[in-house]
C-alpha cells in the first residue's frame, strides 16, 4: 500500500489468485480483504474498470462485516468514486463520491481544499450525467467556499469557474456563461496559466461566434493563436491555427 515502493503486479495478481484456493466457503472477512486487496493491485495496474467490481465487493462485505480500518473505508469509498469516473460509469461516481462527502467532512485528516475538490469531482460527474442544474447549484457553493478560503482571484479557482459556465452553457444561459469564461481569462492571465487562458480564449471565441458576433470571435481566436506562438509550442500553434482556420470557414458559410 506504500506509495513509494513498486511491486510485481502480475505476481501479486497471481498470489491471490492462489491465495482465494485457500479461502473457506464462510469467511466472508478473508474474501473481503482479497477483494480489498485485489481491486488496489488492478487499479495500480491502470485497470480502473476492472478494479471496480472487487473494490465494490469488498464495501459490501465490509458493511455486514466489518473489516476496513475507518480511515481504510473512507478512502475505499473515495477510490470507488474515483475509479467510477474514469471508467465514465457516472452513476456510481455520484452515488460513490456522496458516500465519500460526509466521511472527508468527518475526518481530521483531510483539508478544506480536499473536501471541496470531492465537492467538485462530484459537479463534474453529474455533469457528465446531463444533470446540469444540479451540477451549477454544487459548483456554485464550491465556488464560495473557495472564495472564502483562497481569495477570490486564485488560481485555485479556474477549475471550478470553467465548470461553472460549461454548466450554464449546457443550459442555454449564454450570458451566465460569458461572464464566467471572462473571468476565467482574467485570473488565468493574473496567474499566467497559459492551458486556461488558451481554453477560454477557444470558448470565448466559439460563444461569440454561436452569438453572431463574428469580429469578436475573430478577436478572441487570433489571440489565442498569438499566445500559443509566444509559447513556441507546434502542436498548440497548429491547433490554434487549425481552429481560427475553421472560423474563417464557418464565416464563409
Amino acid at each position: 500500500m506504500d506509495p513509494s515502493q513498486v511491486f510485481s503486479i502480475s505476481a501479486t495478481l497471481t498470489e491471490l489468485d492462489s491465495l482465494e484456493k485457500k479461502i473457506a466457503a464462510g469467511d466472508q472477512q478473508a474474501r473481503g480483504e482479497l477483494n480489498y486487496l485485489r481491486g488496489f493491485v488492478l487499479y495500480r495496474a491502470g485497470r480502473s474498470t476492472a478494479s471496480l467490481p472487487h473494490s465494490l465487493e469488498a464495501l459490501r462485505i465490509d458493511t455486514l462485516r466489518p473489516f476496513l480500518a475507518d480511515n481504510e473505508r473512507t478512502r475505499l469509498t473515495y477510490d470507488i468514486a474515483l475509479r467510477a469516473e474514469e471508467s465514465g460509469d457516472w452513476a456510481t461516481a455520484i452515488e460513490f463520491y456522496e458516500k465519500a462527502i460526509p466521511l472527508f467532512d468527518s475526518a481530521s485528516e483531510y483539508s478544506e481544499d480536499q473536501r471541496l475538490a470531492l465537492r467538485e469531482r462530484k459537479a463534474y460527474c453529474l455533469h457528465e450525467a446531463g444533470r446540469y442544474s444540479e451540477a451549477l447549484a454544487l459548483n456554485k457553493q464550491v465556488l464560495e467556499a473557495g472564495e472564502n478560503l483562497f481569495g477570490p482571484d486564485s488560481e485555485k479557482l479556474l477549475v471550478v469557474i470553467t465548470n461553472i459556465s460549461q454548466n450554464a452553457y449546457a443550459l442555454s444561459d449564454l450570458k451566465t456563461a460569458r461572464r464566467f469564461l471572462d473571468r476565467v481569462l482574467t485570473i488565468a492571465t493574473k496567474h499566467n496559466r497559459q492551458t486556461h487562458m488558451a481554453n477560454a480564449l477557444f470558448q470565448l471565441g466559439v460563444l461569440s461566434f454561436e452569438q453572431g458576433q463574428f469580429k469578436e470571435a475573430e478577436d478572441f481566436m487570433k489571440r489565442r493563436l498569438a499566445l500559443a506562438r509566444n509559447s513556441g509550442v507546434s502542436s498548440r500553434i497548429t491547433d490554434a491555427q487549425e481552429d481560427l482556420d475553421a472560423l474563417y470557414e464557418k464565416m464563409r458559410r
